[in-house]
């Protein structure tokens, strides 16, 4: 099956923008824990995995950062389970990122990798680059399908190998659609 040209401009395009969304969405949150967060010792409460990856993982802040989790007590969900380490299990002592703005939220320091978004980022460049390309493809083509100059496309039946001919082999000059000559040969 073939997709048309311009829905794939339309999808690579939407791809493209998706990509771009989420990496800058994902660096923007990579800044704000790297330059606001804080390494803080925290116990795993509970962690559950789904075919490896972790699904739903909760941690309790100790030391001085316990009473600012909120009304929870010090327990705090990791932000993106799916990157968590494997193998947590309750009761194991951990190191994670705290930001108070973001009071029941954590990450774990190995989470902020600049690969996932690199990637994502690389990803959403050249959909955008091949849906440039394919917008552009299609306005050249759509240039070379329109007649030049009001000429319909194979010409005109008055000029060129398919007119009317005359006796003799001459063309029989402009004809119209009628089939009559608009400039008939004028004898001298």
């Amino acid at each position: 099956m073939r997709v048309p040209a311009a829905l794939a401009a339309v999808i690579l395009g939407l791809i493209a923008a998706g990509c771009l969304w989420q990496a800058g969405s994902e660096v923007a949150a990579q800044r704000a824990y790297g330059a606001h967060g804080r390494q803080v010792p925290a116990v795993v409460q509970a962690a559950a995995y789904v075919r490896g990856l972790g699904s739903d993982i909760t941690v309790r802040l100790e030391g001085g950062q316990a009473g600012s989790a909120g009304d929870a007590g010090g327990v705090v969900t990791i932000a993106d389970p799916n990157g968590a380490p494997a193998g947590l299990h309750a009761g194991q002592q951990v190191t994670v990122l705290y930001d108070t703005s973001r009071p029941d939220k954590a990450v774990f320091p190995s989470q902020l990798s600049w690969t996932r978004p690199a990637l994502l980022g690389g990803i959403g460049i050249v959909a955008l680059l091949l849906a440039i390309g394919r917008a552009f493809a299609l306005l050249r083509r759509g240039r070379e399908a329109r007649p030049a100059d009001g000429v319909p496309e194979g010409g005109s039946p008055g000029w060129g190998a398919g007119a009317p001919q005359a006796s003799g082999g001459q063309p029989a000059g402009y004809v119209d659609r009628s089939g009559e000559p608009l400039f008939p040969k004028q004898r001298r």
